[in-house]
């Protein structure tokens, strides 16, 4: 009887201290909450503006040069001198390299020569033919002969007009000797080296050297069909 009494008077204690602890908590809260009712906020102000908001469309790109020249020689020949560097940078017109101009060279004296003989030849040519028209004008020649020396001015005047074609062709060949940069831009690597034979373009050679523009480069880069007209516009606009 005295165990039992002891266990209720156990619990009677246990509930009053649960009770004490829940109206404790309860008066904590309500001063936390009384507390935070009185705290002043701090407020921020500021003048409200109206500015431009930019927009922007992110995309991968790529940077790519506007030109690209595998600089060839367009003649069959030796390489004899070279004038540039692996990553030089070469403005349009500068010298490269140059190839022997020898038997070119022995090729302008002969056709030089062969000019100068069709000259004399279509000069007595001309003589003839105004010697024929002057006799034939005194009854002193034939017809005939008049047309033969007409046909020998104009075969003259043909051989002389062909050498001269000659000519201008083994000096163009002469000028190939020397080869310049065609744009500006950055070397590559140079791949033949003096004395080497090089062929007239020769693409599966690669060529003697890669000249890359990169002034000005120009960006590569793909964006929506719909974001076009907005490309356009910032485009025209001169604000992209």
């Amino acid at each position: 009887m005295q165990r039992r009494n002891l266990l209720i008077f156990l619990a009677v204690v246990a509930v009053l201290a649960a009770i004490g602890l829940i109206w404790e908590n309860s008066g904590s809260k309500k001063a936390d909450a009384q507390r935070a009712r009185n705290a002043k906020i701090a407020v921020t102000t500021a003048e409200a503006t109206e500015i431009d908001f930019p927009i922007r469309r992110q995309a991968i790109g790529l940077i790519e040069s506007p030109a690209s020249v595998t600089v060839m020689s367009r003649m069959d020949s030796q390489l004899l001198e070279q004038h540039v560097k692996d990553g030089q940078l070469v403005k349009a017109g500068d010298l490269l390299f140059v190839l022997d101009d020898k038997e070119i060279q022995a090729a302008i004296a002969k056709d030089t020569a062969s000019v100068a003989k069709d000259d004399a030849l279509h000069d007595q040519s001309m003589a003839d033919l105004n010697r024929a028209q002057e006799l034939l004008a005194r009854n002193a020649a034939s017809r005939q002969q008049l047309d033969q020396a007409t046909a020998n001015q104009k075969a003259a005047a043909a051989v002389m007009a062909a050498d001269k074609a000659v000519l201008a062709t083994d000096n163009l060949k002469l000028a190939y000797t020397r080869i310049y940069a065609p744009i500006s831009g950055r070397v590559g690597t140079v791949r033949v080296t003096p004395g080497n034979l090089v062929k007239a373009n020769d693409v599966g050679g690669g060529g003697l050297v890669t000249i890359t523009q990169i002034q000005p480069l120009r960006v590569a880069f793909a964006l929506p069909e719909r974001d076009l007209p907005l490309l356009r516009s910032a485009m025209l606009s001169q604000k992209l």
